[in-house]
């Protein structure tokens, strides 16, 4: 029996006692991800998107030497292009509506203050997902 995509969220936004900032983008990526057959690249964008918000924890706490800040942040930019090619390839199959405000959002934000928000988010879905040893799709 598969579980509601709202239901889910509902789930996730429980066991992290906050709700996500971008619910309606999670769950038009889920739905994205079902209709195009996209599950593994949506499970990517959760794997890079905790693993972003751990290293972005790591590199702003100053606490490593300079050469291994260094290489962590050559990785952190690496993933972090990884993680937006990624998110376009999503926003191909939106309507044209959601695509504009999506693009608007994350893609033409050259301070990507939404991005971390995004980020936050799939953090939470993988947190989920390891506590309760589920995949989310």
């Amino acid at each position: 029996m598969e579980i509601k995509i709202n239901t889910l969220i509902d789930q996730i936004e429980t066991h992290s006692n906050k709700k996500l900032n971008f619910r309606h983008l999670i769950i038009l990526l889920i739905e994205t991800s079902k209709n195009y057959n996209l599950e593994s690249d949506f499970e990517n964008l959760v794997f890079i998107g905790k693993f972003l918000f751990n290293v972005k924890r790591i590199l702003t706490r100053n606490a490593l030497a300079e050469e291994n800040y260094t290489n962590l942040l050559v990785e952190f930019q690496n993933n972090f292009s990884t993680f937006i090619s990624t998110l376009k390839k999503f926003s191909d199959h939106f309507s044209s509506n959601d695509k504009i405000e999506f693009e608007n959002l994350f893609l033409n934000n050259s301070k990507h203050e939404k991005l971390n928000l995004l980020i936050d988010d799939f953090n939470e879905i993988k947190n989920y997902e390891i506590d309760k040893r589920i995949k989310l799709i």
